[in-house]
C-alpha cells in the first residue's frame, strides 16, 4: 500500500510540474509592458572609406552604416540608407540600400544596415553624408522612424 501511495504521489507531482510549466511566460515573445513606452530610433554613422571592401580586394569605396534600435522586439524592419555626395549646385544621391524585411536579420532589438557603399572612381577629395530612415513592426504596430542625417561631413580621398 505504501508503494502505491509513493507512485501516486510521484505521478501527481510530475503532472503538476508539467501543468505549471506550461503557464510560465516566454520572455522573447512577450510584448512590451503597458507602462513602458516603446521607443525606436535610428543611429547613423559618418561616411568613411570602407576597410572591408578594400581588404577584400573588391574595390575602394565610401560607406555609411546605420542601425534601427528599439527597446522592444522589432520585426520586418526596412531600414534604408542613402549616401549623398556634396556638390556646389545640389547634392547627388550616389548609393542606396534597404534591409529586406522578410529576412531573420531584420528582426531583433537592433537591426543593422551595413551594406550601403559606392565605388571610388578616383582619389580626389569629396565630401559625403548619409541619410537613414526606416519602418518596423513592434507589438503588431507599424512604426515609421524619422530620417536621420550623418552629423559630420568630412572630405574623403574618394570621388565617385
Amino acid at each position: 500500500m505504501t508503494q502505491l501511495k509513493i507512485r501516486l504521489l510521484a505521478v501527481i507531482s510530475i503532472a503538476s510540474t508539467i501543468s505549471f510549466n506550461s503557464f510560465s511566460p516566454i520572455y522573447a515573445n512577450t510584448p512590451t509592458p503597458a507602462n513602458q513606452k516603446t521607443s525606436c530610433r535610428i543611429q547613423i554613422g559618418e561616411a568613411h572609406i570602407s576597410t572591408f571592401l578594400e581588404k577584400g580586394g573588391a574595390f575602394k569605396g565610401v560607406e555609411v552604416n546605420a542601425y534601427s534600435i528599439c527597446n522592444a522586439l522589432q520585426r520586418k524592419t526596412a531600414l534604408t540608407v542613402r549616401i549623398y555626395k556634396v556638390r556646389a549646385f545640389g547634392d547627388r544621391l550616389i548609393a542606396t540600400s534597404t534591409t529586406n524585411p522578410i529576412l531573420e536579420s531584420s528582426s531583433g532589438l537592433e537591426v543593422p544596415n551595413l551594406g550601403t557603399s559606392a565605388r571610388c572612381r578616383s582619389n580626389n577629395s569629396a565630401r559625403y553624408y548619409g541619410i537613414a530612415q526606416g519602418q518596423t513592426v513592434v507589438d503588431g504596430q507599424l512604426i515609421t522612424e524619422a530620417a536621420v542625417k550623418s552629423e559630420e561631413i568630412r572630405p574623403l580621398s574618394c570621388s565617385s
